[in-house]
């Protein structure tokens, strides 16, 4: 069937990021709520009702799960600004648990998007932003890959590694700090590209 469309917040022509509590798809505001929930039946809004708060903590605490593949990367960060050192005592908790084993991460990863992406009976909110962690995480991996297969490069200088995990933290702790951020107050959070991926991703689950 045809998907719906997804339509992000724009100034002067060009997509920026921003939230709301539902999607302005202009296929699925034409369907009645029987329709509604007879093609998308983990669609928690329907009538575009804030989500319930075990959905936004949910939402939100999946977020985290690519801040926690990347900081490592954030050792050079602060190394120039000691100042936001104590970040790293309120992450103890969390990355000792997420890297019990070597194979948790991945297990998680597989756990999430065959129990919770493609699990209809679980709310279209979590199960969005679930698919939105799990792209951040594989960008995360990537530079991880990246400055795995580059640390013993001869042309690689101090510089150009610090500058490189400094983007690679950068880029993915802000957008994921502010994902959590919506998700925490019930909102879609909306960016370019990211959220146009997950929301396709999770409706063509439904369709299977």
């Amino acid at each position: 069937g045809k998907l719906p469309r997804l339509k992000l917040p724009r100034w002067r022509g060009w997509p920026v990021i921003g939230s709301q509590w539902w999607y302005n798809d202009p296929d699925f505001d034409q369907l009645s709520n029987a329709e509604k929930k007879k093609m998308f039946p983990g669609w928690v809004n329907p009538d575009r009702k804030r989500p319930h708060w075990f959905s936004r903590l949910c939402s939100a605490a999946v977020m985290a799960i690519p801040i926690l593949d990347i900081w490592p990367f954030s050792v050079h960060l602060f190394h120039e600004y000691p100042v936001f050192e104590g970040l790293n005592d309120l992450l103890i908790g969390p990355n000792t648990l997420y890297n019990y084993t070597p194979d948790m991460p991945l297990l998680i990863f597989f756990a999430l998007f065959t129990l919770v992406i493609r699990n209809r009976k679980i709310p279209h909110f979590i199960r969005y932003h679930t698919m939105l962690s799990l792209m951040f995480d594989i960008f995360a991996l990537t530079f991880t890959i990246a400055s795995s297969s580059l640390k013993g490069g001869v042309w690689v200088t101090t510089f150009m590694r610090d500058l490189g995990c400094n983007i690679a933290f950068i880029s993915t702790c802000v957008p994921c700090a502010m994902a959590m951020w919506y998700a925490a107050r019930g909102f879609y959070v909306e960016m370019p590209f990211w959220s146009d991926a997950s929301y396709v991703q999770v409706t063509l689950s439904e369709m299977d």
